[in-house]
């Protein structure tokens, strides 16, 4: 009986620890948005190159004054979106999946407003799209899984087309 009520105990304990660790995450994406904004402002534009390789094989990231103030101003509303999300002002079901799901839509969103050629923001266009489609079967409903189907079916589609357009 004692090791079930333990067991109850760290089950309890799980979301709390999770939401901590998403906060502090959205914590520091927020601190890195505004280092970025700072560096641009002082640089102008700020490029690199991962991977080991030249720029037209590397993953390039550029940072312009649009793309950092895009940069910080999504890391202000995904930190707004996971403090509102632990008030008791939203009445819906916690999900074990929701806090890594906000992270990968922010992952892909910064990497978006980030990246340097169309081939990679078509990979973070993908990211963001995986990411919402997640967001929203968390509902668990016929409502919430017809509208992912509608969803999916038109992000099909549109990722067709802008597949096209970047080949």
């Amino acid at each position: 009986q004692a090791a079930a009520h333990e067991i109850a105990m760290i089950k309890a304990l799980v979301p709390r620890v999770q939401q901590a660790i998403g906060l502090g995450g959205a914590i520091l994406l927020l601190a890195a948005a505004l280092f970025l904004v700072r560096a641009v402002a002082l640089a102008g534009q700020v490029n690199t190159a991962l991977g080991g390789w030249d720029t037209p094989f590397a993953i390039e990231f550029v940072a312009d004054g649009i793309g950092a103030s895009l940069v910080l101003l999504a890391a202000v509303i995904g930190l707004a979106a996971l403090l509102f999300q632990r008030s008791d002002a939203d009445p819906a079901a916690a999900s074990p999946a929701l806090v890594p799901l906000v992270h990968a839509f922010l992952a892909g969103t910064c990497g978006a407003f980030l990246t340097g050629d169309l081939f990679n923001l078509y990979v973070w266009f993908e990211v963001v799209l995986i990411a919402s489609l997640g967001l929203l079967v968390l509902g668990k409903g016929r409502r919430h899984l017809d509208g992912a189907l509608t969803y999916f079916v038109l992000n099909v589609v549109g990722t067709l087309f802008v597949l096209m357009g970047v080949a």
